[in-house]
């Protein structure tokens, strides 16, 4: 297993990202998004979770210790996401 404190443009693979109460997969390889809510998730369940998106724009990469924020996504009812109030709190980890 490979961690590392933040994913870059240049790093490929598929990562488990967590915040506060959520894991959110980022799979750079095929450039997709997607949110897993934990029972502690302080949004709740969303209409979008668990499915992955395409990412469309990253303003702010995962760092860990810094806010989240996650990356553009199109729905397929065309919603955007990204915004969030949650904050990278794990190494994040490959999930090979």
């Amino acid at each position: 297993m490979t961690t590392t404190n933040a994913l870059t443009p240049d790093l490929g693979g598929r990562w488990l990202v967590t915040t506060q109460g959520s894991t959110h997969v980022w799979d750079l390889d095929a450039m997709t998004y997607e949110r897993r809510p934990g029972p502690e998730s302080p949004a709740g369940a969303m209409a979008y979770d668990g499915i992955p998106h395409r990412i469309t724009r990253v303003e702010r990469w995962p760092e860990v210790d810094r806010p989240a924020h996650g990356p553009g996504t199109r729905t397929s009812r065309g919603r955007s996401h990204g915004k969030s109030t949650a904050t990278y709190r794990a190494a994040i980890t490959d999930e090979r």
